[in-house]
């Protein structure tokens, strides 16, 4: 039953890992939810109301293959984070992530809704390499975050089907590296992430979530001014989930998603992107789509 819980909890973990990785920048308008390497910039503050439901679908199971959901059940996460970015300098920045979460289930014929506060993120990022303009050279930025277990992961009521579950109750520490080149009125961005998730104790139970590493590709064109088409391709993979010691079968997870997006700058300071986010394979994890809306204005 452990490990069946913590696989029902894998959408929720990388869907955690996308709101990691949503952009801060100013000199492009995406992409939605891609790593860049472009800081928001010296003396700037930036604050971003990000917006979605995650309607799932069904599960992928350990052989990859798609089981929908039984007729009449469902799902639906409806997540909602607020962002503040400062820039230190013109290269270095600091970010928050704050998400509230309202979920609805339903399930063999029983229904739950409730919400809470999930796990607050911190994370900075430093350019250590600019873009050459007039060459090949791309900007290169180091990335860093740390998660906190503020949302609720234990003591979840039976009635209410783990709708009230909003956290993993695991500190999460995230590495990595992310590049960015624009090319005329095409911009792309490539980031790599490793998250290790420490070791947490689930009702009283030693529990190791596997850790996570994930791969970004981000194109945007700008096909106006103010307006660009943006498309996103996320690759994840997360080792099996160790309970008390001993590894749980079918708990290691594959996730691949596609975000297609557009982007509008309605006034000199905000911009506003929506998009939509599929899952079209994976393995041990879930299936669904995800609308999302972001609005970002720059102080």
């Amino acid at each position: 039953m452990r490990g069946n819980r913590w696989r029902r909890s894998l959408g929720l973990s990388f869907l955690g890992i996308l709101l990691l990785a949503a952009t801060g920048r100013t000199d492009c308008l995406g992409p939605l939810l891609s790593d860049t390497a472009d800081p928001v910039g010296d003396n700037t503050f930036i604050a971003q109301l990000l917006t979605y439901p995650f309607i799932k679908v069904g599960d992928f199971d350990d052989s990859g293959s798609l089981k929908y959901l039984p007729s009449g059940d469902r799902l639906v996460r409806w997540t909602t984070v607020l962002r503040p970015y400062y820039g230190l300098t013109e290269d270095w920045e600091v970010s928050a992530d704050i998400p509230y979460y309202y979920h609805w289930a339903t399930q063999t014929g029983r229904s739950a809704q409730t919400g809470g506060l999930g796990d607050l993120l911190l994370a900075t990022k430093y350019r250590f390499l600019n873009n050459d303009e007039e060459g090949w050279r791309p900007a290169l930025a180091a990335l860093g975050r740390v998660k906190f277990p503020t949302g609720k992961y234990e003591g979840l009521a039976d009635n209410l089907l783990e709708a009230d579950r909003t956290g993993n109750g695991s500190y999460e520490y995230i590495l990595g590296l992310a590049l960015s080149k624009p090319l005329g009125k095409w911009h792309l961005h490539v980031s790599v992430l490793y998250d290790y998730l420490a070791e947490a104790r689930l009702d009283g139970v030693s529990t190791r979530p596997g850790d996570i590493w994930s791969a970004q590709l981000a194109l945007e064109f700008d096909f106006q001014k103010n307006a660009s088409l943006v498309a996103e391709l996320t690759a994840y993979r997360q080792a099996a989930t160790r309970v008390e010691g001993q590894t749980q079968e079918g708990t290691d997870g594959r996730l691949l998603t596609l975000v297609l997006a557009a982007a509008w700058r309605f006034h000199e300071k905000a911009v506003a992107m929506a998009g939509v986010m599929v899952t079209p394979a994976g393995k041990n994890a879930e299936f669904g789509y995800t609308p999302g809306l972001l609005i970002s204005y720059t102080y």
